[in-house]
């Protein structure tokens, strides 16, 4: 099995391998920064991630879905303006208790 501190080129184990060391393999990618990648027959097949790097993939993916969502809505003229923001929320929530 490759070791945490091997070039990201060189994260890559057979399956046959990752069946034989996968208990040793799931430690070690909890201190590894990159994924690793499973090969079946020579070819790559799946990733095996720490559960911090997919959380951060998962979160950069929802965030770039969101811009995409929020240009398309200003593009098609789906806006509000900010002192309709701030009238929708006082009438939801209430004014802010100073004032403002």
């Amino acid at each position: 099995m490759n070791k945490p501190t091997d070039a990201p080129a060189t994260d890559v184990i057979a399956l046959g391998e990752l069946e034989a060391h996968l208990s040793e393999a799931i430690r070690a990618i909890g201190t590894r920064n990159r994924p690793l990648v499973i090969t079946d027959d020579g070819q790559p097949a799946a990733v095996l991630l720490s559960l911090g790097q997919y959380d951060r993939m998962a979160d950069k993916a929802a965030f770039l879905l969101a811009i995409h969502e929020g240009l398309a809505d200003a593009a098609a003229g789906r806006v509000v303006g900010d002192h309709e923001v701030g009238a929708l929320l006082d009438a939801r929530f209430g004014p802010l208790a100073d004032g403002k």
